[in-house]
């Protein structure tokens, strides 16, 4: 039976280092991903990553198993540390990187309406509000479930599901008819 990350945390805290590899293996690359989807560069999300989990070592004994998933005590550090990068740097935050589709392909007209449909997803969800921008990102990026993501934000359950309703209302109002997006769909 695999061993619970919760578990495996709890050992790294005990200074069992084989354990915190293990947490590492699991979530690194997740966390790694959640940066570069947030437009950080590869290096800056290396240097975001280890703040994370460095955070985690630090902080993790204040994780309650009975308040939530590890996941989401671990995406909540990840976006506490971007917040962070974002405000230091002095860039403005977004959500999807410009290559949201596969290019192998593609012929150059395709290639065109996918840049060009790429733009409009990007520039739609640039203008949600920013709660709403991440609870999207957790959800649909890092396949957060409703409670992980509530966990992460320090939310309550029911206002992640607000947030994600108006972004997904917004967003299909925004684009869809530009897009050809049919209620529904």
């Amino acid at each position: 039976m695999p061993v619970r990350p919760e578990e495996l945390l709890g050992q790294a805290l005990d200074g069992d280092e084989s354990a915190f590899v293990a947490l590492l293996d699991l979530l690194e690359q997740p966390v790694y991903a959640y940066f570069r989807r947030r437009r950080v560069s590869p290096e800056d999300a290396e240097d975001l990553t280890q703040q994370v989990f460095l955070t985690l070592l630090n902080a993790g004994a204040r994780f309650d198993e009975r308040r939530g998933v590890l996941r989401g005590f671990v995406f909540g550090i990840a976006r506490r540390v971007w917040l962070k990068h974002m405000t230091s740097s002095g860039r403005l935050p977004s959500s999807l990187p410009t290559e949201v589709m596969d290019a192998s392909s593609e012929t150059p007209d395709s290639a065109a309406d996918r840049a060009e449909q790429s733009a409009l997803v990007v520039a739609a969800i640039d203008g949600l509000p920013a709660r709403a921008r991440d609870v999207l990102t957790l959800r649909f990026h890092q396949g957060l479930s409703i409670a992980e993501i509530a966990d992460a934000m320090s939310l309550p359950e029911n206002t992640v599901k607000s947030h994600l309703f108006r972004a997904r209302t917004q967003l299909r109002e925004s684009i869809g008819s530009k897009l050809d997006i049919k209620e529904g769909h």
